[in-house]
């Protein structure tokens, strides 16, 4: 193994290692807090082109047959693959990452051995570059993600809070780290809710049992299949991506700050004078309504009609009705959304029946929708 020599170097794994530069992240099959990684803006801010000369100089500078590749190509394409090398004390590799496109930053993470890779006689590198890649990771979250991630991998969750749990999931509320944060759309509407933060999001996590990975998709599904020119309805809660790792499957969506309609009208007076009372109605029944309406509506392309849906929330009741705040003074000027498709589906619509009907699908009897 290369000795671990030369005060830049050793610098930079001081630097690596304080705890004032690593971030809260989340990682496992529950993605449990509890890891921690470093960012891609803190790591570009610390290794500058000048920095990264006086390194490849310290780790050469006694090679004769060897010349250290330019600094400006390995911070451009081989940044994080660097700093892992330096952590792993094999920083001369290098110069086999910079002729690789294989091997170069775009293609982190490594889940398997790259073709190319460098090799040693006496240690196994790949092993411990994957064991200490995560680290500089982090997942980038965006909009429409499906990703299928490793245990390892670290999520930018720097907070987690269980808010609710039934059935077969969990749901959390979390705080997603700003700098990976691309899960809403460029034109995204939803800038009226002053009250939260554009980085804190709802986490639905089906636990491991023999229902999770079909009401996952279920729930999945009917999201997307509600989607209009890509966008989600305006009065259905919004989802915006999901994952799968070790046996659990987890959808990302809009966080509610007031609650379910039951913790609404738990917290909420009832609305007394007449604006109160109209100002409610009018934020409630048309939300109600269109969010229906739109669920109820056919969906697919009109031209082709074997492609046409229809479809059945099954499970309308005031826990799967949502409450935004909209960060006005009025408690009763607040936006209302359906939530919770999980029993949701979909019928092929044919243009002669004039009254479509389905079995109903253990939903709650009580309201009938």
């Amino acid at each position: 193994m290369q000795p671990e020599s030369g005060p830049a170097v050793q610098a930079f794994l001081q630097w690596a290692a304080e705890p004032r530069i690593r971030r809260t992240g989340c990682s496992g099959p529950e993605n449990s807090i509890g890891s921690s990684y470093i960012s891609r803006a803190d790591l570009q801010h610390y290794l500058t082109t000048e920095r990264i000369r006086l390194l490849l100089q310290e780790v050469f500078h006694n090679t004769t047959d060897q010349s250290p590749p330019n600094a400006d190509r390995v911070r451009s394409t081989c940044l994080r693959s660097f700093a892992i090398l330096l952590v792993i004390n094999y920083p001369s590799m290098i110069r086999f990452f910079v002729d690789r496109h294989q091997l170069r930053d775009t293609c982190l993470p490594f889940e398997t051995e790259p073709k190319h890779f460098p090799k040693s006689q006496t240690h196994n590198i790949f092993e411990a570059f994957q064991g200490q890649q995560w680290q500089f990771c982090a997942v980038q979250l965006e909009y429409d993600m499906s990703e299928n991630l490793s245990d390892d991998s670290v999520m930018p969750f720097t907070t987690k809070e269980e808010i609710a749990s039934g059935g077969s999931a969990i749901l959390y509320k979390i705080t997603v780290d700003e700098a990976y944060n691309t899960l809403k759309p460029v034109d995204d509407a939803s800038t009226e809710i002053k009250s939260q933060s554009s980085n804190t999001f709802a986490l639905k996590t089906y636990r491991q049992s023999p229902d999770a990975q079909e009401d996952f998709e279920n729930e999945r599904n009917a999201f997307i299949r509600l989607r209009y020119g890509d966008r989600p309805p305006d009065n259905i809660i919004q989802y915006y991506g999901s994952f799968i790792r070790g046996g659990t499957y987890s959808i990302l969506l809009e966080y509610a700050d007031l609650g379910t309609l039951d913790n609404y009208m738990e917290k909420i007076a009832a609305p007394t004078n007449e604006s109160e009372i109209g100002t409610f109605w009018r934020n409630f029944l048309p939300s109600m309504l269109h969010g229906l309406a739109h669920i109820h509506g056919t969906h697919g392309p009109a031209s082709d009609g074997q492609n046409i849906l229809i479809g059945w929330h099954h499970d309308i009741d005031p826990s799967n009705i949502l409450v935004l705040s909209r960060g006005h003074d009025s408690p009763y000027d607040c936006n209302f959304k359906i939530a919770d498709l999980g029993l949701a589906h979909f019928k092929q619509y044919l243009s002669s029946a004039t009254n479509p009907t389905d079995y109903e699908r253990y939903g709650m009897s009580a309201y009938g929708m």
